[in-house]
């Protein structure tokens, strides 16, 4: 299964939770969204706000890559796993990305982003 990252679980971010899954592509997400930081600024937050087409990175994870990944994000607590589209211009791909449950844990005064560097 695909998933989409766009933060701290990019290739260049400071967890190695996908060093065993496949990269597939770069790519940017078909709905528009918005990338605030989170309160103290150390990680992003994906909200459903029509704003930016997201970049971010694809992969093709196991079921138990996952799992792991769902305690890392805080699923279903802090963040949520939800299906979107993606794509890389050529190919759009269906990937699980994780959304931000509660609005309050974002910093939505800040400049909302298309992209995070880590």
């Amino acid at each position: 299964m695909y998933l989409f990252v766009y933060g701290t679980l990019k290739s260049d971010g400071p967890t190695n939770l996908l060093s065993a899954s496949d990269f597939i592509s770069k790519v940017s997400t078909d709905d528009k969204f918005a990338l605030y930081p989170n309160k103290s600024h150390s990680y992003p937050c994906l909200v459903r706000h029509p704003l930016l087409h997201i970049q971010g990175e694809l992969y093709n994870v196991d079921d138990k890559t996952l799992a792991k990944l769902d305690r890392y994000e805080g699923a279903p607590t802090l963040f949520k796993r939800i299906l979107i589209d993606v794509t890389d211009g050529a190919t759009t791909y269906q990937a699980f990305t994780y959304i931000l449950v509660d609005l309050s844990e974002a910093d939505l005064n800040s400049e909302p982003q298309a992209y995070w560097n880590n």
